[in-house]
C-alpha cells in the first residue's frame, strides 16, 4: 500500500489506498468513494450525498474547487519528498504506468498504441461502466510500452490495461 503526504492548505495528512480502493486519512477509513469524472474532475460520495471536486495542476501541486472553496494541495510520495529534499527530481527513465481498470467496466476506445508517443494528461483509453463513459489519462508524457486493452471488452477492476514508459 503507497502512503501519500497530501498537504491541504497547509495541513499535513496521511493517505493510503488499501486493494480493494478504500482510502484511509491518517490511519481512518474514509467513509465514501471518489470517483474520476473527467481529466480535472472528480465526483466524491458521501454520507448519500455527491460534491463535485475539481483539481487542475499548478507549478506547486494542485489548486482544488470544492463546494465553492479553494484549496491548495500538494501530493507526495516519501520517495518523491526524500529526492525533493535533496535537490533532486525523479528520473525521467525510471518512470513507468502500468494504468489498470479502476473498476469493472466495458472497454469503449482505445485511442493509443503500442510505440506511440503521448503527453502528459493525453487521453489513453475510454471505460464504460454504469452508463458513464470514463477517460482514462497519462500522467506523465512518454511511450506506449504495452496494450493489453482491447475495445468491447469486459475487465474487472484492477487488471491491466497499458503500460507508459
Amino acid at each position: 500500500m503507497t502512503e501519500y503526504l497530501v498537504t491541504v492548505d497547509g495541513r499535513p495528512l496521511r493517505v493510503k489506498f488499501g486493494p480493494d480502493g478504500e482510502a484511509f486519512v491518517d490511519g481512518e477509513k474514509f467513509p465514501g468513494s471518489i470517483m474520476r469524472v473527467g481529466r480535472t474532475l472528480f465526483s466524491v460520495v458521501m454520507d448519500g450525498g455527491s460534491v463535485r471536486v475539481l483539481a487542475e495542476r499548478t507549478a506547486d501541486g494542485l489548486q482544488v474547487l470544492c463546494g465553492g472553496a479553494e484549496h491548495t494541495v500538494t501530493v507526495e510520495t516519501d520517495r518523491s519528498r526524500l529526492l525533493r529534499t535533496y535537490g533532486s527530481k525523479p528520473g525521467r527513465a525510471s518512470r513507468k504506468m502500468e494504468i489498470h481498470a479502476p473498476m469493472p467496466a466495458l472497454i469503449v476506445r482505445v485511442l493509443v498504441s503500442v510505440g506511440e508517443s503521448v503527453e502528459e494528461g493525453q487521453s489513453l483509453l475510454v471505460l464504460e461502466a454504469m452508463k458513464m463513459e470514463n477517460e482514462l489519462k497519462a500522467d506523465f508524457g512518454g511511450k506506449v510500452k504495452q496494450v493489453s486493452a482491447i475495445k468491447g471488452k469486459a475487465v474487472e477492476k484492477g487488471e491491466l490495461l497499458m503500460v507508459l514508459e
